[in-house]
């Protein structure tokens, strides 16, 4: 079975990406785990058994003795190289077979996108690629435009507005329908699953946010190291904030100010 490793994209000071961005070779290896006392090799008994019925002579004991050089795991034989491009691994190949394991055990190579994409690689510098994987990815994102569009169509373009605001800090208001449709499609199209939920939000609460973000925006709302103030009376600490306080029926005088500096 092929693997492909890839460097995963990471913007840098320079601008940079891909073959430009500098990022440098560095190698990897099976490192002891000081609870256990083993090697953290990543190999598996499938992984045991393939390489024994192949012969393999490696001494691949997971046993880490203190102060003693494994003749297999603190080797060159058993580092791994992480380069700045695609590689792609046979795993039919006994040597670089341990070599994927070596790298799923790696706190620097995530075992796949969804992993890291779901935080649980944050020291990644690398992925282990799969093609079943990615496109069911992207099956699902495309799913969740489409139910996004769907949503999207018996909604106003004002309401609109006030989702590129809240999900792209953007001010559109007041913009032309073909200008805030053109920005919110590249909103749902960026992250689908973030608009559904403004969509799904009530109307009041999603006009109040972009009110409050507004109101940030053209400093009628500033912030303190006592929270957000309007005027000199606090209004919470995050914008969220903001909007449970002026949703309070006890508060309505002080959001009909802010509107009336806003709207004139």
């Amino acid at each position: 079975m092929k693997v492909q490793v890839k460097p995963i994209e990471k913007h840098k000071w320079h601008g940079k990406t891909g073959g430009e961005s500098f990022q440098n070779t560095f190698t990897i290896q099976a490192v002891p785990d000081p609870q256990t006392q083993k090697y953290k090799t990543g190999l598996t008994e499938e992984d045991r058994e393939f390489l024994k019925e192949r012969g393999v002579v490696y001494n691949l004991s997971e046993d880490y003795l203190p102060g003693e050089i494994h003749p297999f795991w603190d080797t060159k034989v058993g580092f791994v190289e992480l380069k700045n491009a695609t590689k792609i691994y046979d795993t039919n190949n006994p040597l670089e077979r341990i070599h994927v394991a070596i790298m799923k055990a790696s706190k620097y190579v995530a075992n796949s996108q969804r992993e890291f994409d779901e935080g649980l690689f944050p020291d990644a510098t690398h992925v282990i690629f799969s093609e079943a994987e990615e496109n069911e990815i992207l099956a699902s994102k495309i799913e969740l435009e489409a139910k996004a569009i769907r949503m999207s169509v018996d909604v106003s373009s004002a309401r609109k507005a006030e989702i590129i605001l809240i999900t792209e800090g953007k001010n559109f208001k007041g913009k032309d329908q073909n200008t805030i449709e053109v920005e919110f499609y590249k909103a749902l199209k960026k992250d689908p699953k973030l608009v559904i939920a403004q969509i799904e939000n009530s109307p009041e609460k999603t006009t109040l946010y972009a009110l409050v973000l507004e109101a940030l925006q053209k400093s009628v709302l500033r912030r303190s190291p006592q929270g957000i103030k309007f005027m000199e009376i606090t209004l919470g600490f995050e914008p969220i904030d903001v909007v449970d306080f002026l949703t309070d029926d006890e508060n309505q005088e002080v959001k009909l100010k802010l509107m009336n500096l806003l709207n004139n």
